[in-house]
């Protein structure tokens, strides 16, 4: 039974809910005990326990357990690397989160979050720099052991004099591997796309029918089958990683029923113009095409466990899809945006349209080969990982000492 209070508490905290919903797991116990007519299973139920304070108190202890095991493995590992990332909870509250990736004598990768830290006042480079260095040494970590630093590349981490990264590198004496995360750079590289004139349209069109409940209901109750299918429009928020692509996407599918509710409701008479107009129908329809391909390599990014090599490849793998799409809109080809071939069958788009979406996969291009630099310059290492053998004699020489006979 203390297994089964272990085990339940787990899962309430897994699917984050209050410790008091114990009591309510027992009573639904309780009542398939007595549907099932087994006198056992009543008995178990009754002496299960999971009220509020018990249910508190095993998370303590489980937390407590999760964290000496972690002290454990970070004791034992023989490198580690941390990845910071600093932002504002609800409250306002500036939280820093340290997460720990360590690796031991046989190569076994291990990782977890390691502390979240509170800043209290400022969140300014050496207030980070102070918190990490509190918590390495709380945590017995050994600092020449550090290998690296991984950020999400704000100001207060990556400055180059009151930085984090520089301050950690002043107090270290040596340099560290320091990278900003291509997740986030990835978002950043998709943000640098602009095409205010479709996605402030579209992002008014939105408000307009979800941001009133008459307009949203009716808009709801007009369209059923239709928002059955596809699901209800998507508000925009530029914070989340994959909302752009999102709205756009339930927008293209929805766009002829919202066309017909402006209409009706003789609203937003600009917005209604626009689609009407085949042209920017086009360039929607482009810039659908081109998030969704974002959001498909932003997806694929997160998840656990996953290594530099595996990522580098993924954002090698984009920059080759982006000089494809690149060479086939020179040659007026689209066939690689399904949303545009969609709209194009009803009206010619002409040189000029494809013209600026060439200026559009080329920026997005530009940005990708600029912000993903410092990873283009572990190239050779991401090399010796994933294939030695494909390392030539010439090359040999660029890596240490250590290596160079075995390779």
């Amino acid at each position: 039974m203390v297994k089964a209070s272990y085990e339940i508490s787990l899962l309430l905290a897994k699917k984050k809910k209050p410790f008091s919903d114990g009591q309510i797991v027992k009573e639904a116990l309780s009542i398939f005990a007595e549907h099932c007519n087994d006198q056992n299973v009543k008995k178990h139920a009754e002496n299960i326990s999971l009220s509020r304070p018990t249910v508190t108190r095993r998370m303590e202890e489980m937390s407590n357990d999760i964290s000496s095991q972690i002290q454990d493995m970070v004791a034992k590992c023989k490198y580690f690397s941390l990845a910071l990332d600093e932002t504002c909870d609800l409250t306002s509250m500036s939280q820093l989160s340290i997460f720990v990736r360590c690796i031991d004598g046989d190569f076994n990768i291990f990782q977890d979050l390691l502390e979240i830290c509170q800043l209290e006042t400022t969140s300014k480079g050496e207030d980070i720099f102070l918190k990490i260095k509190e918590c390495v040494e709380r945590k017995n970590l050994e600092w020449k052991k550090l290998n690296s630093v991984c950020t999400d590349g704000a100001p207060a981490m990556m400055g180059k004099n009151n930085g984090c990264v520089a301050l950690l590198t002043k107090f270290l004496g040596r340099p560290l591997h320091t990278y900003h995360c291509i997740i986030h750079q990835e978002s950043l590289s998709a943000k640098d796309m602009k095409f205010n004139e479709v996605i402030d349209p579209v992002v008014r069109c939105i408000n307009f029918i979800r941001a009133r409940a008459l307009h949203r209901r009716e808009f709801r109750v007009l369209f059923e089958e239709e928002v059955s299918e596809h699901g209800e429009l998507h508000m925009y928020c530029a914070v989340r990683w994959l909302s752009k692509g999102e709205m756009l996407k339930h927008f293209w599918l929805l766009k002829d029923q919202v066309l017909l509710f402006l209409q009706e409701k003789e609203a937003l008479p600009a917005e209604t113009c626009l689609l009407e107009n085949e042209m920017w129908l086009c360039d929607l329809a482009f810039v659908v095409d081109v998030t969704t391909y974002l959001n498909k390599l932003n997806l694929k990014l997160q998840g656990k466990d996953s290594s530099l090599p595996s990522m580098f490849n993924l954002v090698q793998g984009f920059k080759a899809k982006l000089k494809l799409f690149l060479a086939n809109l020179k040659n007026d080809n689209i066939d690689h945006f399904p949303n545009l071939v969609e709209i194009v069958k009803k009206v010619e788009i002409g040189k000029p349209g494809i013209e600026k979406y060439k200026l559009q996969i080329e920026n997005l291009l530009k940005n990708f080969e600029t912000r993903f630099e410092d990873f283009e310059a572990e190239r050779e290492n991401i090399l010796l990982i994933q294939n030695p053998c494909s390392i030539n004699e010439s090359q040999i020489l660029n890596y240490p000492v250590l290596i160079q006979q075995e390779l």
